[in-house]
């Protein structure tokens, strides 16, 4: 099966617009993907900040009962299993 010339052109030419725009859509993608988990590590981050002084405020102020203290102890174990550090903790 032989192609005209003007047939292998506008091939060639899809197929490079073809890897451009994947290209283009990949590199979007990432940029994405990466403000989205600087957002989560924000908004854990703060969580955790809030929690970490609350377990260490006056007895009085503190969160009661082992569900409180849970969720201290999740919220720390999230920010480091998403990689965002662990903001000085034990």
């Amino acid at each position: 099966m032989d192609m005209t010339r003007g047939a292998r052109l506008a091939a060639i030419g899809l197929l490079v617009l073809t890897l451009i725009t994947g290209g283009a859509n990949l590199a979007a993608t990432y940029q994405q993907v990466h403000a989205s988990e600087a957002k989560w590590c924000a908004t854990i981050g703060t969580l955790d900040n809030a929690d970490q002084a609350a377990e260490h405020a006056p007895p009085a102020q503190r969160p009661k009962g082992a569900y409180s203290l849970a969720l201290i102890r999740d919220f720390h174990q999230l920010r480091q299993s998403l990689g965002c550090g662990t903001g000085g903790r034990r």
